[in-house]
């Protein structure tokens, strides 16, 4: 009996259950961790696939979204049409060929797709446009909301012409891209006598003597606006001692002299001048009857057509006699 009691009773050993051993539960532990071993392929699996799906279609929106905006721009980008209606829906000056307006509308293609808003914008518009050869000055740039453009342009106009070398001036003196004989600008006056070199369209020519021809014909032309006869330049002519003439159209030729706000001492100045040359003007109802006006001198004189210099009608002329008459009239005086 005391040695039955004495005996202990020994737990048996946990053995995991499965084919062999049917009878014993899995612990949870090992439940969990077999569960993961399955499922942990699949998940990665999908894991990157997801990954991969996510990225092309983040791709995709970029794209999509990036065509939107090409098809689509925003209200305050500027269009091209828009950017060339500032200046095609003015109406295109008559000297100006339909090819070359064409392209100074085209100068501003540069601010396609630009917003309004963008500072400098406008500065850089300006400086395009007057780029162009017809271009004088540009005036004013305004961009207004939603995309508008306008435009305030001086275009260059021609004013004078020369034909050899044939080209057409502007008052500056710029090359236009005319032809002196072309119909456009056929009454514009001829500056004669002054060698020239060929000068490329949107160019300015060197050579002073044509700046002083553009200069004198500005101050006659305006002397001529303010007389009677409405006379006309036709022509402004250099002589070999430097001095001017002007030719005008059916009325006197006007001999200016030089033509400097430095005049020599003999000769008044330019203001002086053009006065001089309106008051002999108003002299006469009809300037046009004048053969000549000298204004480089103060008491120059003034000749009318058909009157000699200094205002007296030109005498008749003697009427001649034969011999025989002239005999006669000896012998009557001798009786």
């Amino acid at each position: 009996m005391s040695q039955g009691k004495g005996v202990e009773r020994k737990k048996p050993a946990r053995v995991a259950s499965g084919q062999a051993n049917p009878g014993f539960a899995r612990s949870l532990g090992e439940s969990t961790g077999q569960l993961l071993r399955t499922c942990l392929p699949l998940v990665g699996t999908v894991v990157v696939v997801g990954g991969l799906s996510f990225g092309l279609w983040r791709s995709a929106g970029k794209v999509a979204a990036a065509g939107q905006t090409e098809a689509r721009p925003a209200a305050d980008c500027l269009e091209g049409a828009a950017i060339r209606a500032a200046v095609l829906e003015s109406k295109r000056p008559a000297w100006i060929a339909k090819e070359d307006y064409e392209q100074a509308a085209s100068l501003g293609l540069c601010a396609q797709g630009h917003s309004v808003f963008e500072a400098g914008l406008s500065r850089s518009l300006a400086r395009r446009y007057e780029s162009s050869p017809w271009v004088e000055r540009v005036r004013a740039v305004r961009l207004h909301y939603p995309a508008h453009l306008e435009l305030e342009l001086d275009w260059r106009k021609p004013v004078a012409r020369v034909e050899q070398p044939s080209l057409v001036l502007d008052r500056n003196g710029v090359v236009l891209n005319l032809m002196s004989d072309s119909a456009v600008v056929r009454e514009c006056p001829l500056i004669a006598n002054v060698p020239l070199t060929r000068v490329e369209a949107g160019r300015m020519v060197p050579e002073k003597e044509v700046a002083e021809a553009l200069g004198l014909l500005a101050v006659v032309r305006e002397a001529l606006s303010s007389s009677p006869g409405q006379l006309k330049v036709a022509s402004v002519e250099r002589e070999a001692k430097g001095t001017w003439r002007v030719i005008t159209v059916r009325g006197p030729c006007i001999y200016w002299g030089v033509f400097t706000d430095d005049p020599p001492m003999d000769e008044p100045r330019t203001v002086e001048k053009a006065s001089l040359l309106r008051r002999r003007l108003c002299e006469m109802s009809d300037p046009a009857l004048f053969e000549y006006v000298k204004v480089y001198h103060a008491q120059a004189p003034v000749k009318q057509r058909g009157v000699v210099t200094g205002g007296e009608p030109a005498a008749a002329p003697a009427p001649q006699t034969t011999p025989r008459g002239r005999k006669a009239a000896t012998k009557g005086g001798g009786g």
